[in-house]
């Protein structure tokens, strides 16, 4: 049996932008557009079945309703909570179904609930959200072809799939997960730059910065997708042990994401002027497990 999934987040680039500047449009048609390419290039590859959730907009459910496949559609049914747990329980009912090939149709966001739920799957990503880094803009008959090749076993070259790097944090009996940006605090940067860079990890450094507005130093190491910061504070009560210092999100439009939060009761400060150049910042103040949690948008 080969068999794929699509796990479609039906609220993914559906912020103000698109009416109030150029975004680009991302509809529920144009996302049932996608699936039903996605879907038409796996059932050229000869699927035996295609695995979706029913959610409020029947996205993907529509677009397969009539559609003329050989593969065998499944529309699963799931309690829906109408936040990231959707696309976690999705994916724990696709691996329960046997497929271990999923096509995602969303952001940063929804692909780490997915990678939160599992990261031995092979996943296609493909972007429709706003200034995604992780997720891909690809044509989606060309995805789901691949899609279709894997599962039926015609991809058996290992260097033909790029596995991405998954950042794991535990701390204070916290733990999570990173695919974009992790902060550290450290008090000693140059032997960072050797532990992760030069001698132990070949981690490329893309950034060493001092800022003398608040008396510190920046690294930002980078490997693929991700961006590890350490951050050297010289002040005097700064000094001790190295640590964790917090997590960062990733933001298509930084205040749609604070005004959710907000309806939920999220306590966070106001936006302000990154310490990188051309970025938004706002920290979460409350519900953030006692881990330092900032949200970034770039400009």
């Amino acid at each position: 049996m080969s068999k794929i999934a699509l796990c479609v987040n039906p609220m993914s680039g559906r912020d103000v932008r698109r009416l109030a500047a150029r975004a680009s449009n991302m509809t529920h048609e144009a996302k049932r557009d996608i699936v039903a390419r996605i879907a038409a290039g796996a059932d050229s590859m000869g699927v035996s079945d295609i695995y979706v959730m029913r959610e409020p907009f029947r996205i993907a459910e529509l677009a397969l309703e009539h559609m003329p496949l050989s593969a065998n559609v499944h529309i699963l049914d799931a309690p829906i909570k109408n936040d990231s747990r959707d696309t976690q329980e999705a994916i724990h009912r696709f691996i329960q179904m046997g497929c271990r090939t999923i096509v995602s149709l969303g952001g940063d966001g929804t692909n780490r609930a997915i990678v939160k739920s599992t990261s031995e799957i092979d996943l296609i990503p493909l972007s429709t959200g706003t200034n995604n880094v992780f997720p891909l803009s690809v044509e989606p008959t060309l995805a789901g072809i691949v899609a279709g090749l894997n599962a039926v076993g015609k991809i058996t070259d290992d260097s033909l799939k790029s596995r991405s790097k998954v950042i794991y944090i535990e701390s204070a009996g916290i733990q999570d997960i990173a695919l974009i940006d992790l902060v550290l605090l450290s008090n000693d940067l140059d032997d960072c730059i050797e532990e992760f860079g030069t001698h132990r990890l070949g981690i490329r450094l893309a950034l060493d910065k001092t800022e003398p507005k608040w008396g510190g130093r920046m690294l930002f190491f980078r490997a693929g997708k991700f961006t590890l910061e350490i951050i050297q504070n010289n002040s005097s009560d700064s000094q001790g042990k190295d640590h964790f210092w917090g997590i960062a999100y990733l933001c298509s439009d930084i205040e749609l994401t604070i005004e959710n939060l907000q309806k939920k009761d999220v306590v966070l400060s106001s936006i302000r002027e990154g310490r990188k150049k051309g970025t938004l910042v706002a920290t979460v103040k409350s519900h953030n497990l006692g881990l330092p949690t900032l949200l970034i948008q770039n400009k």
